[in-house]
């Protein structure tokens, strides 16, 4: 119960889990909206920015270029021959423009910071962007995380509960050469599988089913158990003869089916004496194991059909088992209707009118051609 428990708490913490997911991941599409406002809005100042910043900068730049007039004026050599008041009225301009140039000069230092800063904004926005794309990315990973846990956790709760429904069925033991392992299942569902010990693996362990058929006594305690060996000689197929003669004095028999060699046991004790199990995993084995249980021992692994279907008993394939009884079975041939003159039937397949009266197939044939007519009537019924 305290395992059962443990599970459904797992299977309730991947919902929990994921329902945050979910809400971290709308957050992250809100996220994502505000960002990309702040974006626009900031792109848009940025350009405002930009625009002041070149205004102010061409402004400072013209006004520049007109100092630099009057102070070529001022420098050039005709100044001499200039009147006295025409020379005061250029110093004057002169300095006019000088106090003009200093808030140029702070206009332009300031729209240029502007510009950086919005600069910066756009950038700043543009990291929010990407966070906010990120976290949606991540709560979506965990969304996908969160569901396969919750649907693994639920598996789990439903593997538990099958396991609990199967310990009332006997268990298959299955130990095969081939691989070194044992596997068990209980009720058609793998419980266990492990790595066995094998005496002498390059020599076969045959084939061989070990059944228990019952208790020993009421202390339920020690088992009866039941070992036949199975090899291309545990199996005849019949064969029919003579099927299908005319002679019917002659009857048509069947050949007696042999029977398979008895199963040494000496053999098979042998056999099991090369096989250490881990002293868990036998344990384990010896708490489900019930009347009913069967125990498979092979030099063979499990066929692999067996993937193809799931719950089922192991299925070892043996290749000189199989040839032998997938070998056609002879068939017999049908008997041919003949006309019986003495008035007696042909078993099964006739009678004596039948045979008589459609001996001929084209003359039955013929028969079935010819138009009759209905009532009377003159259209021809086929």
């Amino acid at each position: 119960r305290a395992e059962r428990q443990d599970l459904l708490t797992a299977v309730t913490a991947a919902g929990e889990r994921q329902a945050a997911a979910v809400e971290g991941e709308k957050a992250a599409i809100g996220a994502i909206s505000d960002a990309q406002a702040a974006a626009k809005a900031a792109r848009s100042a940025a350009k405002a920015a930009d625009r002041d910043a070149y205004k102010a900068k061409a402004a400072l730049q013209s006004q520049e270029r007109a100092l630099k007039k009057i102070e070529a004026r001022l420098n050039a050599k005709s100044i001499a021959k200039m009147r006295a008041d025409a020379l005061e009225a250029l110093r004057a301009a002169e300095a006019s423009e000088r106090e003009r140039l200093a808030p140029l000069n702070d206009d332009v230092a300031r729209t240029a910071n502007a510009a950086k800063d919005a600069a910066e904004a756009v950038k700043a926005a543009d990291q929010a962007i990407a966070k906010a794309l990120s976290d949606r990315k991540n709560a979506k990973a965990e969304i996908k995380d969160a569901a396969a846990a919750e649907v693994a956790a639920k598996k789990a709760v439903a593997a538990f509960d099958r396991q609990e429904q199967n310990r009332a069925f006997p268990v298959s033991v299955f130990i095969s050469s081939a691989t070194g392992q044992v596997q068990v299942r209980q009720g058609f569902e793998p419980v266990i599988e492990a790595q066995a010990t094998i005496e002498n693996p390059e020599v076969p362990l045959d084939t061989f089913i070990f059944s228990a058929v019952d208790w020993k006594d009421d202390s339920k305690t020690d088992l009866k158990w039941q070992v036949t060996e199975v090899n291309e000689y545990s199996t005849r197929a019949s064969s029919f003869e003579n099927v299908g003669s005319r002679d019917k004095k002659k009857k048509t028999t069947a050949e007696a089916v042999k029977m398979p060699l008895e199963t040494d046991t000496a053999k098979a004790a042998r056999t099991l004496d090369r096989i250490r199990l881990p002293q868990d995993v036998a344990d384990r084995i010896a708490e489900v194991v019930k009347p009913g249980s069967t125990l498979i021992v092979s030099s063979y692994d499990v066929a692999r059909s067996e993937t193809k279907y799931a719950g089922t008993d192991f299925i070892v394939q043996m290749p000189e088992v199989v040839a032998k009884i997938t070998k056609p079975t002879p068939r017999p041939k049908p008997v041919e209707v003949v006309e019986d003159n003495s008035g007696g039937g042909c078993f099964f397949f006739c009678s004596s009118s039948s045979s008589s009266k459609y001996k001929d197939k084209d003359k039955y044939r013929e028969r079935d051609r010819k138009p009759r007519r209905a009532n009377g009537s003159k259209s021809a019924v086929w």
